[in-house]
C-alpha cells in the first residue's frame, strides 16, 4: 500500500529545505522553512515525525488583511503535530478550535489555485 503522505518536503538549489502542506482551515498551501535554513524575513521550524506524521514547531501563523467587504483580517494559527492540525482561538475561520487531520498533500490539489502566498481554494 503506497504511504498517505501528508508534506512534501522540497530541497532547494542553495541547500535551502521547505516543506509544503495545504492547510485545511485557511484552504492554503503553507510553505515553511526548515531550520537551520531560514525565510528572508528570518523565520524557520523544526520538521520532527515523517511526511506521512509531520510536526512541526513552533506554531504556524499566517495573517493576511483583506478588504472589509471580504472580510477584513484572515487569521490561521495552528499547531501541527503528528499529522494533525490543531487551530488555535485566535484564527478567523470555520476550523478555529478544532483539530482535524492534516490532508493528503499532491502538489497543488485540485480546487485550489496558486496565488502570491500559494494556492488557495478557488471561490
Amino acid at each position: 500500500m503506497k504511504p498517505v503522505v501528508k508534506i512534501e518536503v522540497v530541497d532547494e538549489e542553495q541547500g535551502a529545505r521547505r516543506a509544503r502542506f495545504l492547510c485545511p482551515g485557511c484552504q492554503r498551501e503553507k510553505f515553511l522553512w526548515l531550520k537551520p535554513e531560514q525565510s528572508p524575513d528570518g523565520h524557520s521550524w523544526h520538521f520532527t515525525g515523517t511526511v506521512e506524521s509531520p510536526t512541526f514547531h513552533p506554531s504556524v501563523l499566517s495573517v493576511e488583511d483583506w478588504p472589509e467587504e471580504e472580510g477584513g483580517r484572515r487569521v490561521c494559527h495552528s499547531w501541527v503535530k503528528a499529522g494533525m492540525v490543531q487551530f488555535l482561538g485566535d484564527s478567523t475561520h470555520e476550523l478555529r478550535g478544532q483539530t482535524v487531520p492534516l490532508p493528503v498533500y499532491e502538489g497543488a490539489m485540485e480546487g485550489f489555485v496558486r496565488s502570491e502566498n500559494g494556492p488557495e481554494l478557488g471561490k
